[in-house]
C-alpha cells in the first residue's frame, strides 16, 4: 500500500474547488517535532465541554476573571461566578445584541467597568455594589474600553475620540479628559490594551498610544505605529493571543477583508490563506460585521477562533503550529444539528480562564461550558469529526482503487454505550466533490484492541481525480496519525 500523501493537513478549499477542496473539521493539525518522525503531522480531536454554571440568563455576552473572581454578563445581568459552579447575581446592565465588555483596575481600585447596552457600570469589589456611571462625563454609546496605566479608556461611538477615567476611579470621568486622533482621520472602532500600550483601531487605520507622564493629558501616540490596515464591522473579532505576544482581526484594507496579526512589533500581516479569504468574503458584509473573535492556549496550541454566528462555523487559526509548518494552519469548528442534518456555528463563542479551567459562553442561553480535550461530546451531544483530504490523481489516467486503511490511536472505546463500539464513515468524490459515494463503515475497535486496522475494500475506479473523506462521530478520542491506500494506474 501506498501513503497517502498529505492526508493530515488543515482546511484549504480553493476557488478552483477541482485543485484542492481539503477540509479539517473538529480536527486541528499538529506539527510531530521529532527529529525523525513517521509523518510530519497528526489530527486530534477539537476539545469537548460540559455546563460548569448556568446563569439562567443569555445570551452569555461577556466574561473576564482575574486575582481569583470572575465575572460574566448573561442577558442583562451582570454575575459573579464561582469555583464551585454556581453563581450570584450582581445587578441588571442592560441587554443588547453587543458584546459585554469586562475591565478592571485590580486590587488597587477595586473596580470592575462594564459596558453594556452602550452604558458604563461600576462594580466596587469591597462592597459587592454596582452602580450605573453618572451621565454627565461619560460618553453615550460606549461599546469599547481598556484599561492602562491606571486609567479606564473609552471610545467615543462616531468619532475619533476617547476619554479618560479618574487615575484608578472608574465613577469619575470629565469631558475634558478626551483626545482626539490627529495622524489619521477614521473613525475608532475599538481599542486594546498591551504591555501599558493602547491599540486604537479605526476602519480604515490603526495606531498605538502609550502613557507620556504628560500631566494635562497622559497619552500621545507612539511614533511610527500607524498602520494601514482598518476593522471590519464594530470591532467583536480582535482577540489578544497572550501567549504569542500577538493581536488577531477581521480587518481590511482596498482588497477587501482578510484575517491579519500583528506578530512582531507594529506591522500587521495577513495570516489568512487565500482559501479562509474566499470563504469569509462570501459570507457578505452582515456575516463579517457579526463575527466575533476569541483566543486561549491548550496542549501548546495557541488558537484564534473567529466565530460567524449567522453562516454556521468558525474557522480556527492555530498560531504554534502555524509557526512550526511555516505555513498557515487553519481548521474549521462547527455545531452538528441531529434534527436538522446541517452544521452550525460552535455554541460557545467568548471564552475565560479562570478556576483551572477552560470557559466558554453560550451564544443560545445562558450556559458556561467548561471545556477539555479529554471530554469527547458537546454535553453529551455528537461532535461530527471531518477529514476531506487532497485529491489523488496519476496524469488523468484511470485510477482502480481496492483498499484504504486510516491509521490512528484504536482501541480507545468506552466501556459502554455510545462510542463502546466506534466506528469510521468513508466516502469519496471523482467529480470535486459535486456529487460523492454512499458512507461506508468500518470499525475503530472496542477498548483494548489496539490493533485494530479499519480498512474498507472494492473501492471502484475514476477516469481522472478521486479524494476521500472520513467522518468519526462517536465520543471516543481521535488522533489520526496517516492512511494508505491500494492504487494501480491504468495505462491511459
Amino acid at each position: 500500500m501506498s501513503r497517502y500523501k498529505n492526508f493530515c493537513g488543515p482546511s484549504y478549499v480553493s476557488l478552483a474547488a477541482a485543485a484542492n477542496s481539503e477540509r479539517t473539521v473538529n480536527l486541528f493539525p499538529e506539527v510531530i517535532e521529532a527529529a525523525t518522525p513517521k509523518n510530519k503531522m497528526a489530527l486530534i480531536g477539537t476539545p469537548g465541554d460540559t455546563v460548569f454554571v448556568d446563569l439562567g440568563i443569555g445570551p452569555v455576552r461577556g466574561m473576564a476573571a482575574q486575582d481569583g473572581r470572575m465575572f460574566a454578563v448573561g442577558g442583562g445581568s451582570l454575575f459573579e461566578v464561582y469555583a464551585d459552579g454556581t453563581a450570584t447575581n450582581r445587578g441588571a446592565v442592560g441587554i443588547a445584541v453587543d458584546p459585554a465588555v469586562l475591565v478592571t483596575n485590580g486590587q488597587q481600585g477595586h473596580q470592575w467597568l462594564v459596558i453594556s447596552n452602550g452604558n458604563g457600570f461600576i462594580f466596587d469589589l469591597v462592597t459587592n455594589t454596582l452602580v450605573q456611571i453618572p451621565a454627565a462625563g461619560f460618553p453615550a454609546g460606549v461599546r469599547s474600553a481598556v484599561f492602562v496605566d491606571g486609567y479606564f479608556i473609552v471610545l467615543i461611538p462616531g468619532t475619533s475620540l476617547f476619554g479618560l477615567s479618574g487615575l484608578l476611579k472608574g465613577l469619575e470621568w470629565d469631558t475634558l479628559d478626551r483626545a482626539a486622533r490627529s495622524t489619521a482621520s477614521d473613525n475608532l472602532i475599538t481599542v486594546i490594551a498591551d504591555h501599558r500600550e493602547a491599540w486604537f483601531f479605526g476602519s480604515e487605520t490603526m495606531e498605538v498610544w502609550i502613557d507620556s507622564g504628560n500631566a494635562s493629558f497622559p497619552f500621545q501616540p507612539l511614533r511610527g505605529t500607524v498602520m494601514q490596515v482598518g476593522m471590519v464591522g464594530h470591532g467583536w473579532s480582535l482577540a489578544t493571543l497572550r501567549d504569542e505576544q500577538a493581536k488577531c482581526w477581521l480587518g481590511k484594507t482596498d482588497g477587501g477583508p482578510r484575517v491579519f496579526a500583528t506578530l512582531i512589533g507594529y506591522t500587521p500581516e495577513p495570516i489568512s490563506t487565500h482559501a479562509v479569504d474566499l470563504a469569509i468574503q462570501g459570507y457578505g458584509e452582515e456575516a463579517q460585521n457579526a463575527a466575533r473573535g476569541y483566543a486561549y492556549q491548550e496542549h501548546g496550541h495557541t488558537f484564534y477562533v473567529l466565530t460567524f454566528p449567522t453562516v454556521g462555523l468558525a474557522w480556527v487559526y492555530d498560531l504554534t503550529e502555524s509557526k512550526k509548518a511555516q505555513m498557515p494552519l487553519w481548521h474549521e469548528r462547527t455545531r452538528w444539528n441531529v434534527t436538522q442534518g446541517v452544521d452550525e456555528a460552535p455554541t460557545g463563542w467568548n471564552h475565560c480562564y479562570a478556576f483551572g479551567k477552560h470557559l466558554v459562553g453560550s451564544r443560545d442561553d445562558g450556559k458556561i461550558y467548561s471545556q477539555s480535550l479529554t471530554t469527547y461530546t458537546h454535553n453529551g451531544a455528537m461532535i461530527r469529526r471531518v477529514r476531506r483530504a487532497p485529491y489523488i490523481n496519476a496524469e488523468h489516467r484511470r485510477l482502480f482503487f481496492s483498499r484504504f486503511e486510516l491509521v490512528g490511536e484504536w482501541g480507545v472505546g468506552l466501556q459502554t454505550g455510545q462510542g463502546s463500539a466506534p466506528t469510521a464513515l468513508l466516502r469519496w468524490s471523482d467529480t470535486g466533490w459535486k456529487t460523492a459515494s454512499d458512507f461506508r463503515s468500518a470499525s475503530l475497535g472496542p477498548v483494548g484492541e489496539y490493533d485494530t486496522q479499519p480498512t474498507w475494500d472494492q473501492l471502484g475506479s475514476t477516469p481522472g481525480d478521486r479524494g476521500f473523506e472520513v467522518v468519526i462521530t462517536d465520543p471516543i478520542g481521535i488522533r489520526l496519525t496517516d492512511a494508505y491506500v491500494d492504487v494501480e494506474v491504468g495505462t491511459h
